[in-house]
């Protein structure tokens, strides 16, 4: 069950006050999840005219999930296709996932004149999480798969508790303009921003206990849930506090009327701070980091145009080492050229065409084991290219007859030994596609006042493997659509995904032989009424 309404429009009759109010709540039991979740949204946001030259807007957004969490999915046959139905779970009747999220945000924007503009924005958020499971698989990447007759060999239970909270606050300030200079006119942006990320992090998990399970027999009632508020050796309880401050500053010069150079920097400062409350230890970092970015640009002829841009990486990391030190930043760079057209020169039909790399050096590489702060510990070392080409082609063929069709071809490498089993030259990304293709069409039958639209599109994607050689085929999915305007304001769509319902496992990094592997969405069809309030 899924219902939304969207109510906006002006609350005075000068205009000068508008409004908007979203609100969304569904229920629903997807094809596995052995109870029905829930989830809800409001949003609503006011915006006032401040004389002539200025705009304040005011709003808040607030979310509750709560569902039934599948993180280790299913395990495989030793050698044969075990064919589980989809809606196979091997967790508790006590797994939950609640989630809640508070939302306020002001934004004030001011024209100082006709060449430059002035734009302020705060915003709050509020976060929280509680995550309880258990589930039922074989950890170890030599687990070589379940026998014949369902038994899955050497099983623990994996029972753990996650709660997070959270409290983010940031505020941006953005001065805008333009200047003319060598007959031509160019663009100024100066940025400042600050923002203050809070974060506290309980997290349990009890010993694993090994049992002998038959995964066609396995009953999910038969996980007791514990009590999370004893013996609880096993622990991590951390609070964390993000401080950033950053400055960006850029311009747009054109040089001529086909020739367009966009050159910007940003440094920022950030600061970590960490209290381990189960330890008492304390830890401090800062770091200073400025990153420059370098884009061209060149008219071929008019709305068309080639492209080239380059950018640093510099990427704090929050994870530790086996001596529970922060790990080395995240360092690289970020090449990409491209060609992008509009052919009819007024958005109707675009095309565009990329070719990117992008290098990475010290690299998290999970170590699979905890230290003695008890959170996982990881090595900072290797580094990878990653390159490519992104094609995609969208919009209006005629007035009733809309296409998207896009495709990626991508490579990722290990320029440098990441650990004993990613020696360099192996690939990198097992789990993302070599090749993924998407197309979708729709068209307005040339009928009954052309009320009816059919639709329908494929997704498509090459082989894929994990790191422990688990592998997925390459597999296309079908879709299709019809839509009735019953009037203006209702419409009515019937819509299905996966028609052929194909099975096959979701791209996942570290799948292995018993734990991790999780189905794609089968065959789904579904019914939905737009209503339009005037």
């Amino acid at each position: 069950m899924y219902g939304t309404g969207d109510l906006s429009g002006s609350l005075n009759q000068a205009q000068t006050l508008r409004g908007r109010v979203v609100g969304v709540a569904s229920r629903n039991k997807n094809w596995q999840k052995k109870h029905a979740g829930n989830d809800g949204t409001l949003y609503g946001v006011l915006e006032t005219d401040l004389g002539d030259s200025a705009t304040f807007s005011l709003g808040g957004m607030y979310q509750s999930t709560q569902e039934t969490p599948d993180f280790y999915g299913v395990p495989m046959g030793r050698g044969f296709n075990l064919n589980l139905p989809a809606k196979s779970y091997l967790g508790a009747d006590w797994n939950r996932k609640k989630y809640k999220k508070a939302n306020v945000f002001a934004e004030l924007d001011y024209a100082i004149n006709d060449n430059w503009d002035f734009n302020s924005k705060l915003n709050y958020v509020h976060a929280e999480s509680d995550e309880q499971f258990a589930f039922i698989s074989n950890t170890s990447g030599k687990f070589t798969g379940v026998e014949k007759n369902g038994e899955l060999a050497g099983a623990s239970e994996n029972i753990q508790r996650y709660k997070n909270k959270g409290d983010n606050i940031a505020w941006q300030n953005t001065l805008s303009g333009k200047f003319n200079a060598f007959g031509q006119q160019h663009d100024l942006f100066f940025t400042h921003h600050s923002s203050r990320e809070k974060s506290d992090s309980h997290n349990v998990w009890k010993d694993r206990t090994a049992h002998p399970y038959n995964i066609y027999t396995f009953d999910w009632k038969t996980l007791t849930k514990p009590d999370w508020t004893n013996n609880n050796k096993d622990y991590t309880d951390i609070g964390r506090v993000i401080t950033t401050h950053a400055f960006s500053a850029g311009a747009r010069i054109n040089p001529t009327v086909q020739l367009h150079i966009l050159a910007a920097a940003r440094f920022t400062n950030w600061h970590y701070d960490s209290e381990n409350h189960k330890t008492g230890k304390d830890s401090k970092y800062s770091k200073n980091m400025l990153v420059p970015y370098l884009g061209i640009t060149y008219d071929l002829m008019p709305k068309h145009s080639v492209y080239a841009s380059y950018t640093t990486i510099d990427k704090p990391q929050t994870v530790r080492d086996m001596n529970n030190n922060l790990l080395k930043s995240i360092t690289g760079t970020n090449y990409e050229i491209g060609w992008k057209a509009d052919w009819f020169g007024n958005g109707e039909l675009n095309t565009a065409l990329s070719l990117f790399r992008i290098e990475q050096k010290n690299r998290p590489y999970d170590l699979d084991t905890r230290n003695s702060a008890g959170e996982w510990a990881y090595l900072a070392q290797g580094k990878i290219r990653s390159q490519g080409i992104d094609a995609e082609i969208s919009g209006s063929l005629t007035p009733d007859w809309k296409l998207f069709a896009g495709y990626t071809y991508n490579t990722s490498k290990y320029q440098k030994n990441e650990g004993e089993p990613y020696p360099a030259g192996t690939n990198f990304s097992k789990h993302t596609p070599k090749h993924m293709a998407r197309l979708y069409s729709s068209y307005n039958l040339p009928f009954h006042d052309h009320k009816w639209t059919i639709s329908g599109g494929v997704r498509a994607q090459s082989a894929t493997n994990s790191l422990w050689n688990v592998g997925q085929g390459g597999y296309a999915l079908w879709d299709l659509g019809v839509k009735y305007d019953v009037s203006k304001d209702l419409s009515v769509s019937l819509t299905g995904s996966n028609l052929a319902d194909k099975r096959y496992y979701e791209n996942h990094r570290v799948r292995t032989m018993g734990i991790n592997n999780l189905y794609g969405e089968p065959r789904n069809v579904m019914l939905k009424f737009d209503w339009k309030l005037q």
